[in-house]
C-alpha cells in the first residue's frame, strides 16, 4: 500500500498479516535517535518517552516529505 504526500512524494508502507504497519528499520532508527535527542535536550527527565517518540516521529516524517531529503535517503538505502 502506498500513500501520497501533499508534495507528491510517495511513501510505501507494508502491512503485516496482523494488520500492523511495518516501518523500515532505518526509519525506525532515525525516529529513535531523534527521540533520544529530544530526551537529552529536555534534561533527561524520565516518563515522557511516548511524547518524545511522537514528536520525533513528526519531525522525521516531515523531513522525509522533503523531496531533497527523500533523494538523499534513497541514495543511502539503494546505493
Amino acid at each position: 500500500m502506498s500513500k501520497k504526500n501533499p508534495d507528491k512524494t510517495q511513501v510505501s508502507v507494508e502491512v503485516h498479516a496482523e494488520g500492523k504497519p511495518f516501518i523500515d528499520k532505518s526509519l525506525n532508527e532515525r525516529i529513535a535517535q531523534k527521540a533520544y535527542e529530544i530526551y537529552l535536550n529536555r534534561g533527561r527527565i524520565d516518563g515522557y518517552h511516548v511524547e518524545h517518540w511522537l514528536e520525533a516521529e513528526k519531525i522525521v516524517l516531515s523531513e522525509i516529505g522533503s523531496k531533497d531529503f527523500m533523494r538523499q535517503w534513497l541514495k543511502t538505502v539503494v546505493g
